[in-house]
């Protein structure tokens, strides 16, 4: 189980194994009420590893850990933590209503441990079974310390019989908020909580940025710092006659904001030989040609391997193969409108090539 230290945590969360996890982030204790940000009444999407939900415009993803397999995210309004999101894939069917009440007993000993008040909701209606279309969903809910800022949360559980992943999510309110209105604001955004795919491909959607990549590449790291947006993702190696030799299927995306100040006094072609070309550890790319990607004013190029190995490799196995491998490939545009630039490199087996196109269709 997700063990969490006190009712005041920001990831007050449920659990599956019995390691304990560290919680991400706990509000410092203050005397006075706190003032909530009013959340926004238009939402986004966010979408990450498979899972997506739709949250109030001025939410935006905070934190992450973790993988496909288990991870957690948590998302915060302009002061602190407003939602967490776990997700685990056991080996076994999970108690998801027992798991709840051992969370919600251990939370109420330890809030009057502290002597702070602790009110546990008995089966709140946060969302409905229904709504979901899971056959066993857990609505939990307390009120904690009203000076705190996370002086409540309502949440939701369940593991899902198509992916078999247990998720948990819940949403903080503060001191100040009435908690009529925080459960029904949970309700509404944990019922547009989705954890799977459909169709093989996932979404992945984080401050404006949304892009459909396939299930089997896998998030390898990601880089999320103000102007600055990088995703790697990889695909092992696969079976067949020479698939003990084949190089990692590779991508790689990248958005950079305020184009016109990072290119000032540089057109798009000098600015890509100095960041892109001349920073990539992996690959050696060749002349940039100019092209048009989206509508955009755009360059491309072919890349090799830096690894002479890799590259004698690669050689051997396009001999035996008598089928030559396709290179790397990087597209660079600008995209005036949005005053911004994107690079996308990818590495894919000759069968794959498609999934750059496909990539591209769903920016």
């Amino acid at each position: 189980m997700f063990q969490p230290s006190s009712a005041h945590d920001a990831s007050v969360i449920i659990f599956v194994s019995m390691t304990k996890t560290k919680t991400p982030i706990k509000p410092a204790a203050t005397t006075e009420k706190s003032v909530a940000t009013k959340p926004s009444t238009t939402t986004h999407l966010l979408g990450w590893q498979g899972a997506t939900i739709d949250i109030p415009e001025n939410w935006n993803l905070a934190q992450f850990k973790g993988d496909s397999q288990k991870g957690q995210l948590r998302i915060d309004d302009e002061d602190a933590p407003r939602l967490e999101v776990r997700w685990e894939t056991p080996t076994a069917a999970i108690d998801i209503e027992k798991s709840v009440y051992k969370l919600m007993t251990s939370l109420e000993r330890s809030a009057k441990k502290r002597h702070e008040p602790f009110e546990r909701q008995e089966k709140p209606l946060v969302v409905a079974k229904s709504r979901k279309r899971k056959d066993r969903v857990t609505n939990f809910g307390w009120i904690g310390d009203t000076s705190s800022l996370a002086a409540q949360s309502w949440g939701v559980s369940w593991q899902c019989p198509d992916c078999k992943r247990v998720v948990v999510a819940h949403i903080l309110g503060r001191g100040d908020e009435k908690p009529e209105r925080v459960r029904e604001l949970a309700g509404r955004v944990l019922e547009s909580l989705e954890c799977h795919s459909e169709g093989g491909w996932d979404t992945w959607s984080v401050f404006d940025l949304r892009v459909e990549v396939p299930e089997a590449f896998r998030l390898e790291r990601a880089k999320l710092v103000t102007g600055r947006l990088e995703f790697d993702w990889v695909r092992g190696e696969t079976g067949g006659q020479f698939g003990w030799a084949r190089r990692n299927e590779r991508l790689q995306l990248m958005r950079f904001s305020l184009a016109s100040m990072l290119m000032h006094n540089e057109d798009l072609s000098q600015w890509t030989e100095r960041v892109v070309k001349f920073s990539d550890k992996k690959f050696r790319w060749g002349k940039l040609e100019k092209s048009q990607v989206l509508g955009c004013d755009g360059l491309t190029a072919r890349g090799a391997w830096k690894d002479v190995r890799k590259i004698a490799i690669h050689r051997i196995i396009d001999k035996l193969r008598k089928k030559a491998l396709s290179p790397p490939q990087l597209l660079v545009w600008h995209d005036e409108k949005t005053n911004k630039i994107y690079v996308l490199k990818s590495d894919v087996q000759p069968e794959n090539t498609h999934v750059i196109n496909d990539i591209l269709e769903s920016l």
